[in-house]
């Protein structure tokens, strides 16, 4: 025996019986009452048991006695009609109408044994996604009413009972008691709404409903119900307190609803945060989840979603909070044109697309294409990480190699530098120790010999005197003009062809041998550490880049005095062809001058390990670049 059925003895009502009030046991037609499950203003909900034709549980909706208007029963009339034209798996079905003897309509429809929206989805404890999905059913039953033309004006949690099939959670929609008609009649019974009558439940009212104005009440009015709906679904309470517009007069309702605005869910859910805390340093919070004043705190929403407060603030803020603010709108014209749209826009939220409710920015479309091809973007993320770091060995492979060629290009101008710098000291010393010796031991062959000839030599003419005064300046300059006769032979030779040789000197015999700045600062830093014995690296040459190798000269050879000292003892012919201005005050010892070779080079000269490092710093950072990128959309997203 069904536990609803109950054995009294049943009281028939039809035609000439008795009209007693219905009750447990009353049988109206084929329909035997069992139980009250609902009350209106205007009539009550049985549950009944049906026979024949078939056998089942149905919902039989009566006028209640007293009640029978003609404005009630025009009503009643509007609801039986409304569900009569709908057909839809989310939309109670009705099965049939009547009249009892005493002329009150009733209708029967289908008996649906399910709980508020909202008290299903926290019993159950459904993600935010859960929640989502179960709302955009209610969105397309809702819309497929609007399509039949009808408004239905009292969405609620209430009015939208969830009941299990299979274990599945299954919406229907129910009481379209003030359902309203847009383009045709229900019934042809007169109804209207009196001029500024209340309907409706004011927390889940839309303002032009609530201003019971010349505004005529359309679809739109249903969207903001439903955004009504879907903030107390994913936040956990009312845009506006319940409490307080219940307790409010009618002026403060619509003022309300037309001039505050309410908080994104993601600001209400902060602000239970903020409640939780206060009531917890106040001593006020209660042990089930909420505040002695029954506001739920923030971990009470949050742990029913599966979920803590911090995950879902998250969740809350953006699109959502966009999508909810956009159904309740004052302006119906900025809401969702219809609930179609309102679904499809959460479609998007959870498909991880742009949702028309936000303004698009490129930012925030890179969030969702990352979020929505999550997969697809750690691939090609770490293909492009792979190709980077491919790119940076090939790189790095290229650089090496020409590292290497340009470190033996290197090695050998430096090389051939060294050599000639070398060669010119060498012949240098060479020509002092025996050159020099020779010639003069050849010039002195004029004052030596038996007397005769030292009597001949005392009476030289004074050409000839002059000739081996030229001879003797010669024995002494030969170690100078043997180098720089070697450094032409070197510049003539193919490899030494951009080689430059040069003596220079701040006090120079010769005036084309007097340092430049560069040089000067050489010859400086010889004289003032006597330990530098070379000095050698890269410089800006006349707008050239130039390496440069450079040892110091010293007065080793107390016979090179002999021409530097003052130009009294000097060769004449030295001072003839030099003048007395420059190359004289010489001393043993001092830093008289530099040899320095130049040698024109390239940029990667000395400079390939630092471009290297310099190169692969670059393709370091654009790798970090790359990652932090990709991981701030993956994390945004």
């Amino acid at each position: 025996m069904d536990k609803f059925e109950v054995q009294d003895v049943p009281t028939v009502i039809g035609p000439g019986a008795a009209c007693p009030l219905e009750g447990p046991g009353t049988v109206i037609g084929q329909y035997k009452l069992l139980q009250v499950i609902g009350e209106g203003g205007f009539g009550f909900v049985y549950m009944a048991q049906q026979n024949e034709p078939v056998r089942r549980k149905v919902a039989l909706k009566i006028v209640k006695p007293g009640m029978d208007t003609k404005q009630v029963i025009g009503r009643f009339e509007v609801e039986r009609q409304a569900l009569a034209m709908m057909d839809h798996p989310n939309i109670a079905k009705v099965y049939d109408a009547g009249v009892t003897a005493t002329g009150r309509p009733y209708f029967v429809m289908e008996l649906v044994k399910g709980v508020p929206i909202t008290e299903y989805c926290d019993d159950a404890n459904l993600t935010t996604k859960e929640r989502l999905e179960l709302f955009m059913t209610v969105c397309h039953a809702i819309q497929h009413a609007h399509m039949k033309g009808i408004v239905h004006r009292d969405l609620k949690p209430s009015n939208v009972l969830v009941t299990l099939h299979d274990d599945k959670p299954v919406v229907k929609v129910i009481d379209f008691g003030i359902a309203k008609a847009m383009n045709q009649d229900l019934t042809d019974k007169t109804v209207f709404t009196e001029f500024r009558q209340f309907i409706g439940t004011p927390e889940y009212m839309s303002p032009e409903q609530a201003a019971m104005s010349g505004l005529d009440v359309d679809t739109r009015s249903d969207t903001y119900s439903l955004g009504v709906i879907l903030y107390e679904l994913i936040a956990g309470a009312t845009p506006f307190d319940s409490a307080r517009l219940r307790g409010a007069s009618l002026e403060e309702i619509q003022r309300v609803l037309k001039e505050e605005e309410p908080p994104r869910p993601s600001t209400r859910l902060s602000r239970a945060v903020k409640e939780q805390k206060a009531a917890t340093k106040a001593g006020t919070a209660s042990g089930d989840g909420s505040t002695k004043t029954g506001t739920r705190t923030a971990a009470f929403i949050a742990r029913h979603r599966r979920t803590d407060v911090n995950t879902l603030r998250q969740q809350l803020a953006g699109d959502l909070d966009w999508i909810v603010m956009k159904c309740l709108e004052k302006d119906r014209a900025r809401r969702y044109e219809t609930v179609s749209t309102l679904a499809e826009d959460l479609r998007r939220y959870l498909s991880h697309e742009p949702i028309v409710a936000r303004p698009p920015t490129t930012m925030y479309r890179a969030r969702k294409f990352a979020r929505r091809n999550r997969g697809g973007l750690a691939i090609a993320i770490g293909a492009a990480c792979a190709l980077v770091l491919t790119f940076a060995g090939l790189i790095y492979g290229l650089a090496e190699a020409r590292h290497e060629r340009d470190k033996t290009a290197q090695r050998e101008t430096v090389t051939r530098a060294e050599m000639l710098l070398a060669t010119m000291d060498s012949v240098r010393q060479y020509t002092i120790k025996n050159v020099r010796p020779a010639l003069e031991e050849a010039n002195a062959g004029f004052g030596s010999g038996d007397g005769a000839a030292a009597h001949a030599a005392m009476e030289l003419t004074s050409e000839q005197r002059a000739k081996l005064d030229d001879e003797n300046f010669r024995s002494e300059m030969v170690p100078g003009f043997s180098a720089m006769q070697v450094a032409r032979h070197f510049a003539a030779n193919e490899k030494y062809k951009h080689f430059v040789y040069r003596e220079a000197s701040p006090n120079p015999t010769n005036r084309s041998n007097k340092t430049d700045p560069f040089e000067e600062q050489l010859v400086a830093k010889f004289q003032d550490n006597r330990e530098t014995k070379e000095a050698s690296g890269i410089i800006d040459r006349n707008g050239v880049r130039t390496f440069y190798i450079a040892r110091p000269m010293i007065v080793g050879d107390a016979r090179c005095l002999d021409c530097h000292t003052t130009p009294e003892k000097a060769p004449r012919r030295q001072v003839e062809l030099y003048g007395s201005e420059g190359g004289y005050n010489w001393k043993l010892g001092d830093v008289i001058a530099t040899q320095v070779v130049y040698v024109p080079v390239s940029e990667a000269f000395k400079a390939d390990e630092s471009r290297t490092v310099t190169v692969l710093a670059a393709l370091a950072g654009a790798f970090v670049v790359v990652a932090a990128a990709a991981m701030y959309l993956l994390r945004k997203a």
